[in-house]
């Protein structure tokens, strides 16, 4: 048992050292639970969603170019292409996403300017 608690605390500090991007989404002052969120490179693409506190984090990732999008059936997407991930990269963010609240000609209504918000990056 001893060695298995070495073994998982080394795999923790390890993963530490490697990109991470985690946040929260919000509607508003609340809470946006069960979001969908995709990481996409050239290479590869992580799919994953936020719990239903609205909190995701996602660790391991290769260093490289990506897009980062959000989607929720009934709000409007949002997607933020051309951002550098790098070794030790540490992103956390806030992201607001909002209600489609009606169609106006050629399609949904726009996101407000700053959708993310962007806490603190290493």
């Amino acid at each position: 048992m001893k060695v298995f608690v070495i073994s998982l605390l080394l795999v923790l500090t390890v993963n530490n050292d490697q990109p991470f991007i985690k946040g929260t989404v919000y509607e508003g002052e609340n809470c946006l639970g069960k979001v969908k969120i995709y990481l996409q490179s050239n290479e590869q693409t992580y799919h994953f969603k936020s719990d239903k506190k609205g909190n995701f984090e996602l660790s391991g990732i290769k260093e490289g170019m990506y897009k980062i999008g959000f989607e929720k059936k009934g709000y409007v997407g949002y997607t933020v292409d051309n951002f550098k991930i790098t070794q030790n990269y540490k992103l956390q963010l806030k992201v607001q996403l909002v209600k489609v609240r009606g169609v106006h000609e050629g399609g949904m209504k726009k996101p407000p300017n700053m959708v993310i918000d962007t806490l603190s990056h290493n």
